[in-house]
């Protein structure tokens, strides 16, 4: 597969269009301000009319040319073209004040060219293995990313430890709001969070009010002590909070009887030690996999925080992912 994906690329019209995308890439990059995402974006329409092999080609060779062109900037100008040209401004930048612009320059492109093909090699050999580890990655692999991100910018701070940090920190605040720019996915926001706990505090006291409410004999007081539930599916839509939108499956209203069945089996569980529930049913999952997860929270609720998977988006990082993609309705109508 190798192979053919090599005899693909070597054409002289294919090559032609690589090293054009490397050229404009290279402009883009050494313009501050002008990234290699956004070379990609701007000249992809020009790759509409190409064949595959010919528009990744030179999207790709745009850039890595945009990659590359940052050091031009960064070495020059004392400002990196690009957020990965960061680094060279800390060597190139004083090469260049000593008048040894054209060494720092040569040895940039050197290094940047084994650096992309060590890369390209990776993508090719360790890439598919990394990709099955990344997709396992729940909330505490991505805080200990953002960790050692963290670390790197104090390291690469220079004498001003305490500002490099705070810039660090002040990028991280204002990320952890509005949209995602990989997934497109909500994130937090204050709105958001006042109208959860508006929609709870309205249905708690809906449940409190409710003259129907007896108060003569508790479900402790019962003497319960195991609970077998028969046509269990018929609390299936149990409530949870998720910060995805727009997901087909996800409950979006609390329903009073699987709220109150889970009060209770979490009561059996505290007094049984997890031994006082059984759930019967022929048809455990019939719409979507969260029906799994209610499942779990019933019968396993103990052993998901214990996994650090009480939160329905931890648990669906490990056993599911979000897909785009369109679904006809049963009925045909769209």
């Amino acid at each position: 597969m190798i192979l053919e994906g090599l005899l693909s690329v070597v054409d002289p019209l294919t090559i032609c269009l690589i090293l054009a995308g490397v050229v404009i890439g290279i402009v883009f990059g050494s313009i501050p301000g002008l990234t290699s995402t956004m070379a990609v974006a701007l000249c992809l329409p020009l790759t509409y009319g190409m064949s595959p092999v010919n528009g990744i080609g030179m999207l790709i060779g745009l850039y890595v040319g945009g990659t590359s062109g940052g050091l031009i900037s960064a070495i020059l100008l004392k400002i990196p073209g690009t957020p990965s040209s960061v680094a060279t401004t800390f060597d190139g930048a004083p090469m260049a004040e000593r008048g040894e612009a054209g060494k720092a320059l040569g040895v940039g492109i050197f290094y940047s060219f084994w650096g992309t093909v060590l890369s390209i090699l990776a993508l090719i050999f360790i890439a598919p293995s990394l990709a099955q580890v990344a997709l396992r990655f729940g909330p505490q692999e991505y805080f200990a990313i953002c960790l050692f991100a963290l670390t790197m910018i104090g390291s690469m701070s220079g004498g001003n430890l305490l500002k490099g940090l705070m810039s660090g920190v002040f990028g991280i605040v204002v990320s952890l709001f509005g949209i995602a720019s990989v997934g497109s996915a909500e994130r937090f926001t204050v709105k958001q969070l006042e109208r959860t706990k508006r929609k709870l505090e309205a249905t708690l006291k809906k449940m409190l009010d409710d003259p129907r409410k007896d108060d003569v004999v508790t479900f402790e007081q019962l003497g319960v002590d195991m609970m077998f539930v028969d046509e269990s599916d018929y609390y299936k839509n149990l409530y949870f909070y998720t910060k995805m939108r727009n997901v087909a499956g996800l409950a979006a209203s609390v329903v009073e009887k699987s709220s109150d069945m889970f009060a209770k089996c979490r009561y059996l569980d505290e007094i049984t030690h997890n031994r006082g529930v059984v759930f019967a049913t022929g048809t455990p999952i019939s719409n979507s996999m969260t029906e799994i997860y209610s499942i779990q929270r019933y019968l396993q609720y103990d052993r998901l925080q214990k996994m650090g998977m009480a939160h329905f988006d931890n648990w669906a990082s490990r056993f599911g992912e979000t897909a785009t993609a369109l679904e006809l309705a049963p009925e045909g109508t769209g």
